[in-house]
């Protein structure tokens, strides 16, 4: 069977698995009855979700992510005008320091991301957003969208490779801007179709600073799937739990059809939330030419358990595969990684945080250097790990500090004399970082 019928067969048979979820019954819906700022807290035995079922397209307000401290910050910008129009301006600063044992001589934390030098204060994340979320809970047409801006070490590993961000005279070795997303959303009673360049859903962690619970990333994060997508989605709720997605884009992380290939690449998308916001579940794939001749196609599963209100579960599964057009050795590459994500929220200002991570390079294609000089020593085919420990201490609802210690290892696959770590000298690292972010 080939890759675009396993990807048919998959989705298919996701949709096939969720139908009876989706068999919620709809009561009538009233503009009274509506509650616009209502929420579903994590733990609310009361089933939350359920009495706001009357409004269609009630989504849960805690959707997987990976935080585990809630406390929306004050917003600075924020005006009553802008409220009136459901517009929200806001954004952080996210700065931090990494340690590496080896103190490796090139200064790079070998593949880690996107805190990736050793002992240099790093300003990773200079953001800006201006969002207006869609409502038609209670039917009807509405227009929202986003922008944001970044400037900082991190727009590095977030740009654009086509075109945008790539077009712009960027001098500096290590800081630059880019712009992450920017979409126009329109939305009729269900129905909402997102347009323009926006972050891509195949992710349990986020490439926003404030939405994770570690400073540093998982090779699945910054290696296995794309960052950004341009193109066009549309997303149908099924039910209150059940959410449909499908569309196209440009491919992996770019702006332009620079190559002069007119490829379209599919989009798509299953997500289902328990009616408590216990368990959520999302399947997605992405499939197309990325470059001529370069197929390349992404599977993700994430699911999420609260056990708790304190304490949450989460795992994602990749598997990607690429043919044709990658080198003259490598023809064919293949991808796989597995993450598990432990949250415990112990006061309410205070998280404890477990990530541990398999990633396996068959070929040797995916893990390379992202920085100017890093890891010229070629490529790293073999099982990647990590295990990270890490704390979350929220002193104010505008300031997160997020220490962690991090041990990275690697087992190869056949012969060779360089290694990831240490400029090329070792296959293991222990890492300590810490970061401080203040959200505006």
């Amino acid at each position: 069977m080939n890759s675009r019928a396993l990807t048919a067969a998959m989705f298919v048979a996701v949709v096939v698995i969720c139908q009876p979820f989706a068999a919620v019954a709809q009561s009538t819906c009233s503009p009274d009855a509506c509650m616009p700022e209502m929420s579903c807290d994590m733990g609310m035995s009361c089933g939350c979700c359920a009495q706001a079922c009357c409004c269609p397209g009630f989504r849960c307000a805690n959707d997987i992510t990976g935080t585990a401290l809630n406390s929306k910050p004050f917003r600075w910008f924020q005006t009553n005008c802008l409220a009136r129009r459901k517009i929200t301006v806001g954004g952080w600063v996210d700065q931090g320091v990494s340690f590496a044992d080896c103190r490796p001589s090139d200064r790079f934390n070998g593949p880690v991301t996107y805190n990736d030098r050793d002992r240099e204060y790093q300003m990773n994340q200079l953001w800006f957003f201006l969002e207006r979320k869609t409502n038609t809970r209670c039917g009807g047409f509405d227009i929202g969208g986003r922008i944001d801006t970044l400037f900082g070490s991190d727009a590095r590993f977030i740009e654009s490779s086509d075109g945008l961000e790539a077009n712009w005279h960027q001098d500096q070795r290590f800081y630059g801007g880019a712009v992450p997303q920017f979409y126009v959303d329109a939305a009729y009673n269900r129905v909402t179709v997102r347009t323009g360049h926006f972050l891509s859903p195949l992710s349990y962690e986020d490439v926003r600073a404030p939405k994770n619970f570690f400073y540093s990333h998982s090779y699945t994060r910054q290696y296995a799937e794309p960052t950004t997508f341009t193109g066009l989605l549309g997303m149908f709720d099924l039910s209150d739990r059940l959410r449909l997605s499908s569309g196209f884009h440009r491919g992996w992380n770019k702006f332009d059809d620079t190559d002069g290939n007119d490829r379209i690449n599919v989009l798509a998308m299953a997500e289902w939330t328990s009616w408590d916001c216990m368990r959520q579940f999302k399947f997605g794939f992405s499939s197309g030419e990325e470059e001529p001749g370069n197929n390349t196609t992404l599977y993700t599963l994430i699911g999420k358990l609260c056990f708790s209100p304190l304490l949450n579960y989460a795992v994602q599964f990749d598997y990607g595969q690429s043919t044709g057009g990658l080198t003259q050795r490598v023809r064919y590459a293949e991808w796989t990684s597995l993450v598990q994500y432990f949250n415990y929220k112990y006061s309410n200002n205070w998280a404890l945080g477990t990530r541990i991570e398999w990633f396996r390079d068959k070929q040797g294609t995916r893990v390379h250097g992202l920085g100017i000089g890093n890891m010229a020593y070629g490529s790293y085919p073999g099982d990647f790990f990590e295990i990270s420990l890490g704390l979350n201490w929220q002193p104010s609802r505008n300031v997160m500090i997020r220490p962690e210690v991090r041990w990275d290892w690697f087992d190869k696959h056949g012969h060779g004399d360089s290694y990831p770590y240490d400029a090329g000298g070792r296959r293991n690292q222990f890492m300590g970082a810490c970061d401080l972010i203040v959200s505006f």
